[in-house]
Formats: structure tokens, sequence, C-alpha cells
């Protein structure tokens, strides 16, 4: 890793081939402007740096990260394609709030320049089917190393000579360019708040990443480190032990998602004619629901695709005492489905509750009809549509109790 200073910003080579570059522009606030944003709430500012400090400090590990989303920087990155494609996978926008901006040199406009990353050779790993690793030196090792240099340079220049082609001819740039591999130098301009580029860092600088976009997540510290040393600090301290990535405890994230793919109900168990409330969320990621299941219990099934071309989607179920702890530990974080969720608290410590009022079944078909609404179901729904409904929810539960899907202990007591 190689740091050049200048007057107006930061400026690494993460790659050290004399091409890479990721350069620090512009930061608007400071560790200071965390902790004013978060004593505003009771009209304070700083209180000192000892006392600011452990503010900080205590916002970081207690996962309070709007004063952090205050504070953003700006960097122009120089990178290989399919790093920068890796980086944009973590542009979601969490509580439909932006993390943060991206603008790409477009191929459409331009010839793209000829300048490849030639990559050192390495092996895939044995125990991480998506990893690699580096061999160990020897003279054998030595001249696979310099004959996969030649396989490289020979791709590339047959990938020039082809594009270059192609442009003669008056193919259009867009098209011609396709032809140049994954493997050829982009540009962009990336704004980011103090939250997001940490939860990038978090993954990023992960011994499971990739060697190459690692390389810049390792300058992208050194660029926290520089800016705001409390928050890197903090960072430090807690990136193994509270990950703001790490799905298994950010329940931050984890609300979000639950905000934008999950759904509560409260539906009748027609064997046992019970109502029982759960909640579920379907989606393609296997890691997702396999994080909700870690952090909270319930049970997953997977829904084979009805083409062979689309990918299963994951289903994630969760019913009775589990379902309570979720929703106590979701409800803080959750947005959109905040009012779903009071709803499901409710119902479920009723169910709880040691002495159950006589109309209990009037309350929960109250909970029930109130979380349809929620749902955008309504009561003004024909009988026919209901008798579907019901046709349908019939059938679901036949395939679920078939697969095993349901924890058979977990029903709402009818007392």
């Amino acid at each position: 890793m190689i740091k050049k200073e200048y007057d107006f910003h930061l400026s690494y080579d993460p790659l050290e081939d004399g091409i890479s570059r990721l350069e620090c522009l512009d930061k608007m606030g400071s560790d200071l402007g965390i902790a004013n944003a978060a004593r505003v709430s009771y009209l304070g500012e700083s209180k000192g740096e000892e006392q600011d400090k452990k503010l900080i400090h205590y916002l970081y590990k207690n996962q309070h990260w709007t004063p952090f989303r205050q504070q953003e920087l700006k960097f122009r990155v120089k990178c290989p394609l399919f790093v920068a494609r890796q980086w944009r996978t973590h542009s979601f926008s969490e509580y439909l709030e932006v993390q943060w901006v991206f603008n790409e040199q477009s191929a459409r406009y331009i010839k793209m320049p000829e300048e490849f990353y030639y990559s050192g050779r390495r092996l895939q790993a044995k125990k991480n089917k998506q990893g690699s690793v580096f061999p160990e030196s020897g003279s054998k090792e030595e001249a696979a190393n310099i004959e996969w240099t030649g396989i490289q340079n020979d791709a590339f220049h047959h990938a020039v000579k082809a594009r270059d082609k192609a442009l003669k001819i008056r193919v259009a740039k867009e098209l011609a360019n396709r032809i140049l591999p994954q493997t050829i130098y982009t540009s962009f301009i990336w704004t980011v708040n103090l939250q997001a580029l940490i939860n990038f860092l978090i993954l990023r600088t992960s011994d499971h990443a990739q060697y190459e976009i690692r390389q810049y997540g390792l300058c992208l510290e050194s660029v926290l480190e520089e800016e705001f040393p409390w928050t890197y600090e903090c960072y430090e301290k807690h990136k193994h032990q509270l990950g703001t990535n790490d799905l298994d405890k950010n329940l931050t994230y984890l609300a979000g998602l639950f905000d934008g793919e999950g759904c509560f109900t409260i539906s009748t168990d027609f064997p046992r004619n019970r109502l029982q409330a759960s909640a579920q969320i379907q989606i393609r990621e296997q890691s997702i629901v396999e994080a909700f299941k870690r952090t909270f219990g319930g049970s997953i099934s997977k829904q084979e695709p009805r083409k062979k071309h689309w990918a299963p989607i994951w289903c994630y179920h969760v019913t009775g005492q589990n379902l309570q702890s979720m929703v106590e530990n979701l409800i803080p974080h959750l947005r959109i489905k905040k009012e779903h969720a009071k709803i499901i608290l409710r119902h479920q410590e009723l169910k709880h509750s040691k002495n159950k009022p006589e109309n209990v079944m009037e309350i929960y078909a109250k909970n029930r009809e109130e979380l349809m609404k929620l749902n955008k179901k309504g009561e003004d729904r024909s009988e026919k549509e209901m008798a579907t409904s019901k046709k349908n929810t019939c059938k679901c539960k036949k395939e679920v109790a078939n697969a095993e899907y349901y924890d058979k202990t977990d029903y709402v007591s009818s007392d």
C-alpha cells in the first residue's frame, strides 16, 4: 500500500501497480460532529474530549447510528471492473435513506482506456470454495507465475484488438467495449456516510473478502483513522465483536430487511381451529434466512422455482416464544412494520398471560383484523375472495405440515 499526501486529499495506490488509485477528495463532519449530533436531543453540545469520546464509544457499541450518518467522505476510486462490481453490492438503502452516492465512468460515452490489472497467481482454496490462496515459493511455482502473466497479457491484447476492430466498422462504443475483460480499470466518485463506510470496511477487510477489494478496504481504514480517529478507535475495538454488517448481531440490518421483505400475520390453524401469530420472510438469498434463524430461532424451507433457470426462494418462518423474542428485539429498529409488530407483541403477551379476560377470543380476532388492515387485506373483501384465501391457506398448511415446517408446540392458546 503506497500512500501519497497532497494539500487537499489523501491518495493511495491500493494494488501497487501504478494504476490503481483511491483518493479522499473531501469530507463533511468530524468526531466532534458525531457527539454534537447526539447531544442535540437535549440541546447540548461538546462536554470536552474525554466525555465526547465516551459518548461516541457508547453510540457505536449500542448501534445508535444516526449521528454517524451525519458525517460524510468523498472519494475518487480507480479499480478493476470486477472490484467496482463488488463495491456496488453494498449500495442498499437502509430505512429508505440514501447511504451513499456513486457516479462511474461510462463505457457508452468513451473508448475505455487500455489499462488492465495483472493479478498475481493464486490457487483455489481447499476449505473455501469461493476463496483463493497464494502458492508457496519454489522454482515450479515461479515458472507457473510467469506463464500466468503471459496468459493475461495475451488475453488483454486480443480483447483490445477485437474492440478496436469493432470500432473501425463503426460499432457503437457501448457494444465494442463489452469485449474487454473484467480486469480493465474503471473510475468512479463515491460519497458515503460514516455508518455505511464502517459497514463496508467490516465486510471488505475481512479475511473472507477477495484480495483485491481487501486492499482498497485497508486504504479506507487508513482514511478513517486519519479523519475520524475516535470513531476509528471504536471500529478497531468492536469490529470483531459487533460487526455492523454481521447479520447475526446487527438488528438494524435485519429490521431493514424485514421492513422490505417480511410479513407479520395472525391466521387460523385449521386443524386445531386456533389463531396463530407468525412472521415470515421470503427471499432468494439463503444466507439471510439463515441469519434470521440463527438470531431468533424458527424454521427454514426451500421453495423450488417454477422454471429451471429461476433461482429457488428461501422461506423463513417463526412462531411462539421465538416470535415474541424477535419482535421485542426488532421493534426499536422497525420503521415500515412497527405498527404491525406492536399488534403481534400485544397478541403474544396476551397469549402468555396467566389471567386472560373472558373475551380473549374477541381480542384475538380484533388483533387479527387490525393486522389485516395494515397488510392492506381489508375487511371489505368479497365472500369469494375469503373462500379462495381459506382454500389456499389450507393447501399451504398441508404442504407445510408435510415438510415439518412448523414447530407443532408453538400454537396460540384458545383459553
